[in-house]
């Protein structure tokens, strides 16, 4: 099970932290010859799944055809990650500007659009604009702006302070990497 449930007794969810406490015997209703466990989807997410579920430990690229997810994991995330729930008003807008005299980088960049399956992940939007192309004998330095918005319900903090962090303890590459 991927901890998403939570049993029920009666029709009354019983707390993740209080399920210790039940005995299965105590939860499980009889009707005739049936035996009934009833489970309830948990409002809280858990972070394990929404590890699993979202792939977020497998690498991501950039691509002219949009951003691809490796087919393996590329590093374990240990516990000690921190779930914080948003309410309705849960959203945020920001604008990322990058210089680059790499135009390759920049059309690879550029051919990401609002068309990427994100949806199952979060409402997501991008728009990126060149905003200022400065040419010179040997090369092109082009400013170009991402603004983004995103929606979400909750927000997955791995790490306190970066500074601070031990990545072999939480971040662990897997054998193939």
């Amino acid at each position: 099970m991927k901890d998403i449930h939570l049993f029920a007794a009666k029709r009354n969810v019983i707390a993740r932290e209080e399920e210790k406490d039940w005995k299965l015997d105590d939860i499980i209703e009889t009707s005739g010859n049936d035996k009934i466990l009833c489970l309830v989807k948990s409002s809280t997410p858990n972070v394990r799944f929404l590890i699993d579920h979202h792939k977020l430990e497998y690498g991501r690229t950039i691509t002219p055809n949009g951003v691809e997810v490796a087919s393996e994991k590329s590093f374990d995330i240990e516990e000690g990650c921190k779930l914080k729930e948003f309410g309705a008003e849960g959203y945020g807008k920001g604008k990322y500007e990058y210089n680059s005299n790499e135009s390759e980088i920049i059309k690879t960049l550029l051919s990401l659009s609002s068309d990427i399956d994100v949806q199952n992940f979060a409402n997501f939007a991008l728009s990126f604009g060149k905003t200022k192309s400065t040419s010179s004998s040997n090369s092109t330095e082009i400013s170009s702006m991402c603004n983004f918005t995103f929606y979400n319900k909750v927000s997955l903090k791995l790490f306190e302070d970066l500074e601070q962090i031990n990545y072999d303890h939480y971040l662990k590459p897997t054998e193939k990497f």
